[in-house]
């Protein structure tokens, strides 16, 4: 498929509105510049553009897009036959305010959406940790994959991802991967490449990799007074147990187990940032003692659960 890519495709081509776009992938590999260059895109259609944002990182947004990107922090406030960016993290963020559960969000604004003539541009890393199904979608854009990132999709998704996986190996190490993206949607499926939007700037693409961070998450992270390396001991605990009991690894203990991804991904730098999408789950679910099974989003997956049935 690479280097193949038919004359005339390109992604004004295969997103109509209205419709419900998901953009998945690595960490770092250009999640929010596509939502940007979609927004940009539209934009040049005469649509009107709004994001949904963190209230905090309003003042410095403001500084870093151009003003025809209206600035929102509630769904209500988008009016009818218009586009939508919307990022995990603000999107959890106005879920836990409004003190309901994303899926109850998910299914209201895309419900709504639908009605009102709407687009909207969803972002996150992995779908385990957003309340979506390939139902809900028109068209889905798969940025290069993290290296664990098979591992922890779902369902569906796990699937397509692994088709995307093989086709972005096919790039030679030369390539800037940041313009490829890969393309499922009933039109077309396969490589596209796209480039920057016209105002894209490093501090902007640093304001969105702080995005990826929960609330409580960042609140925990920047209280937390014990030494970094107390710190990362937790999270290797956490990669050791889920890990172990998914049946992905069989390790004695939490060193091991990182020595066996970075060994497996044969490079141990930012090896905490790739395991992190599971650790959450760990945290979440995966305790110690009266771990949450049920709940869990890998239960379907772990030899540990089915053990235990």
């Amino acid at each position: 498929m690479i280097g193949e890519q038919e004359e005339n495709q390109n992604l004004s081509n295969i997103i109509q509105h209205p419709s419900v776009v998901l953009i998945i992938g690595g960490r770092g590999k250009g999640k929010s510049a596509l939502g940007h260059n979609l927004i940009e895109m539209f934009h040049k259609q005469k649509l009107s553009v709004y994001m949904l944002i963190l209230p905090q990182l309003r003042k410095k947004l403001k500084e870093l897009l151009p003003k025809w990107i209206n600035l929102i922090e509630s769904i209500d406030e988008a009016p009818e036959n218009c586009l939508i960016l919307c990022d995990e993290a603000a999107l959890k963020y106005h879920a836990h305010k409004w003190q309901k559960k994303e899926t109850q969000i998910m299914e209201n604004i895309i419900s709504i959406s639908r009605h009102r003539k709407q687009t909207i541009i969803f972002i996150t890393h992995i779908t385990r940790k957003f309340s979506i199904t390939l139902l809900d979608l028109d068209v889905l854009i798969c940025k290069k994959p993290g290296f664990f990132h098979t591992l922890i999709e779902r369902g569906g998704f796990k699937k397509l991802v692994e088709e995307a996986e093989k086709e972005f190996k096919k790039l030679l190490p030369t390539e800037d991967i940041m313009k490829y993206n890969y393309v499922f949607s009933e039109k077309y499926t396969g490589i596209i490449q796209t480039g920057l939007c016209s105002y894209w700037s490093e501090d902007l693409s640093e304001a969105f990799a702080g995005l990826s961070l929960e609330e409580e998450d960042k609140d925990k992270l920047f209280v937390k007074t014990s030494p970094k390396e107390e710190y990362l001991k937790d999270k290797a605990i956490i990669a050791h147990r889920i890990a172990n009991r998914l049946g992905v690894v069989a390790t004695k203990d939490p060193d091991e187990t990182i020595k066996c991804f970075s060994d497996a991904k044969k490079d141990s730098k930012n090896i905490y940032e790739e395991l992190e999408p599971l650790i959450e789950i760990g945290k979440k679910y995966c305790h110690e003692e009266n771990p949450d099974c049920v709940n869990c989003d890998m239960n379907e997956d772990c030899e540990w659960f089915e053990s235990q049935l």
